[in-house]
């Protein structure tokens, strides 16, 4: 296998068991945010708003958009932003240890 390859398998690999780790909260919760204020946002922004001009907004300006996507894809469910969160907290991992890999 090329390196090119072989450095994509593994990032794959990772994604994948990142992926599968978060998935246990699908069911269950444990976010660290609260999903109703999650929620809300993801309504607000769904209908336009903009989050800290139309609405309080603790967190990034990112996450609330991801969110508002999360609805227009899923509709108001608290499952699909959960599976959008599953889906970002594996690409926040391989981000990371891309980074550090290079880092390092």
């Amino acid at each position: 296998m090329s390196p090119a390859r072989s450095r994509i398998a593994v990032l794959a690999l990772l994604y994948a068991g990142a992926l599968a780790i978060s998935a246990f909260t699908l069911r269950r919760g444990g976010a660290e945010f609260d999903e109703g204020i999650v929620l809300a946002a993801a309504a607000r922004i769904a209908d336009g708003q903009v989050p800290y001009a139309d609405f309080a907004w603790p967190y990034g300006p990112g996450h609330g958009y991801l969110l508002g996507w999360s609805f227009d894809l899923f509709g108001p469910s608290l499952i699909g932003w959960r599976i959008v969160r599953s889906l970002a907290d594996a690409a926040v991992a391989v981000a990371v240890f891309a980074l550090a890999r290079r880092g390092g």
